[in-house]
Parts: C-alpha cells; structure tokens; sequence
C-alpha cells in the first residue's frame, strides 16, 4: 500500500477478494495511518480473521509498547473491528535470531508466539474461515447478480417511445453543450481583444505622457554634468 508504484497497490486491491485471513502489519514508530484505515475498512467485506502484528518494538521499552499497542487496540476497535490481540514483534531481531539459531534470542523477539498463532489457525480455524469466506462471496456474487438483472430487466420494460425521447433528450442536451462551447469561444475572444485594445491604449497614453517628461529629464541631467577641456 501507498507504494511509488501504482500497479502495486492496484494488486493489492485486486487479492482482496481471495482473502481468507490476512495479517495486518502495523509499525510502532508510527500511529495508524488513513491510507491503512481505508485499506482495513475495504478488508472487512472479505475476512474478519485479522493477525494485527506491531513491529520494530526493538525501538522501545516494554511500558511504550504497551501503550502503542493500547493505542492501536482502541483505534482499532473504534472502525468497528474485535481485536483479541496484537502480536508485538521485533522482525529484525527475529532475522538476526535465526541467522545464528539464537532461540533466547528469537523468543525475545516476539515471532514465536505469532507462528504459534498462525499455526493454531492454520490447523484448526481454517476450515470455517474459508468456509464462512465463500459463503460471503457467494452472497456477493448472487446479490451483484440480481442487481444487474434488476437493471436489465427495467431497462427492458421501458417501452419504445420512452427510450426514443431519452434519446431525443440527450442529443438535446449535447447540443446545448455544443451552443455553450460556441458561446463561450465568442465571449473569450471578445475578452481577449477588449483586453488587447486597452492595453494598447494604456501603451499610447504612456508614450505620450512619459516620452516628453524622459527627454527633459535628459537633457536636465546633461545640461548639469560639467564639461572640463583638456590642456595640452
């Protein structure tokens, strides 16, 4: 989200409807931002199963986290979301964890306790949630179904008159647009020569009162400058 590539976003948006779960990365540093309350809100027409994980906690004592995560909690909540939980993680300490098989190290990180959760899901709650999820998009489906043939249907009811005046209608409308273009082209160009006009009035006006008082200035400031002969 909010990429420096629109494609990217664009992606995103389109893999929401094959959502079944999502995690929900959230950053301490920062508060939610509206682009991610605008992305949560478009999420909850797909799942409810959220994984609301807060990361680089590695950047705060364990009071503040607690705090960020109460904040987020209540933000949260407030768009209308139960949130059970939020998984404090720290993914660069968890990386540099695993890269020397440190397990103290990992578990102080936090992902432990999030794999534990996802695997919980993954082997218990998954079967229901993917349930409950097609029953949603086959709702979706059936009721963007119906109104399409709600649309079609009216469109066909309207008799033959009806649709020949609709149609009378809108070529009127276009061209009054037309009628409008032309006027306005016309009063643009009234404007515009008007302005051309009294510019050039403005122009002559200028000369004639300023060339005078100019060339007396000169020929003041001359008449001033003294005028020394050499001697030889």
């Amino acid at each position: 989200m909010g990429s420096t590539f629109l494609h990217n976003t664009e992606t995103t948006y389109e893999f929401l409807d094959h959502l079944d779960a999502a995690l929900f990365l959230m950053s301490a540093d920062v508060p939610v931002s509206q682009v991610e309350k605008e992305l949560l809100d478009t999420i909850k027409g797909s799942t409810r199963k959220i994984f609301f994980v807060l990361n680089k906690i590695d950047n705060f004592i364990a009071k503040e986290i607690e705090e960020i995560a109460a904040f987020n909690k209540q933000v949260l909540e407030e768009m209308g979301f139960t949130v059970q939980e939020i998984w404090p993680v720290s993914a660069r300490e968890a990386l540099k964890a695993k890269t020397v098989n440190n397990d103290i190290q990992l578990s102080q990180s936090g992902l432990l306790g999030l794999e534990d959760a996802l695997g919980s899901f993954l082997s218990l709650e998954k079967g229901k949630i993917v349930l409950n999820t097609t029953i949603s998009r086959t709702k979706r489906f059936i009721s963007q179904k119906l109104s399409q043939i709600a649309i079609e249907k009216k469109t066909m009811e309207v008799s033959g008159e009806e649709l020949e005046n609709k149609i009378n209608t809108f070529h009127q409308l276009v061209a009054n647009l037309k009628q409008d273009k032309e006027d306005m082209k016309y009063l643009l160009k009234g404007e515009s020569d008007k302005i051309g006009f009294n510019v050039e009035e403005m122009l002559k006006i200028l000369e004639e009162k300023e060339t005078p008082r100019i060339r007396q200035s000169l020929t003041d400031f001359y008449e001033k400058i003294p005028i020394s002969i050499p001697q030889f």
